[in-house]
């Protein structure tokens, strides 16, 4: 478990570097990250990457100004255990590579009630596959989107 919580900034940079959880304890609560009430993003990912490819994580983002944010060519792969709620912005991703978001029944994704849910910007790619998103995905004219979910 690892938690970031309260910060006059950030929680959790991941600059240049990866996180990931490769684990088969599903259900136990190991591999939960919780990063909640900081005063910017709760995760930063910026020219790194994110992973959580079986299933195993929980990545639980509440009340900070962006949930989770992709700059400078970062990217994500996170089957299922992404809850982002009650932020400003829940998913930013401006000038990201790749964002593969799955949502699967024994751990479901879901990104709602921020003020806007998802933003995708400047050449950013994204796959969402039935993550719930409660209302607002922007995106501007370069992003390319495809799943479950796609732009309006």
């Amino acid at each position: 478990m690892l938690s970031s919580n309260g910060n006059e900034d950030r929680g959790i940079i991941i600059a240049s570097s990866q996180l990931n959880i490769f684990g088969n304890d599903f259900g136990s609560g190991a591999y939960i990250i919780t990063a909640a009430n900081n005063g910017a993003d709760g995760i930063l990912v910026s020219a790194g990457f994110l992973a959580s490819p079986f299933g195993t994580g929980k990545f639980v983002l509440e009340n900070n100004t962006t949930g989770l944010n992709f700059i400078n060519g970062a990217g994500a792969v996170i089957r299922g255990g992404l809850s982002v709620q009650n932020n400003g912005t829940g998913v930013l991703a401006d000038g990201a590579d790749t964002l593969t978001l799955v949502s699967i029944p024994p751990n479901p994704s879901v990104v709602e009630n921020n003020g806007t849910n998802v933003d995708l910007k400047f050449g950013t790619r994204a796959t969402f596959e039935e993550v719930t998103i409660g209302g607002t995905i922007t995106c501007d004219a370069t992003v390319l989107i495809r799943g479950s979910t796609v732009c309006p």
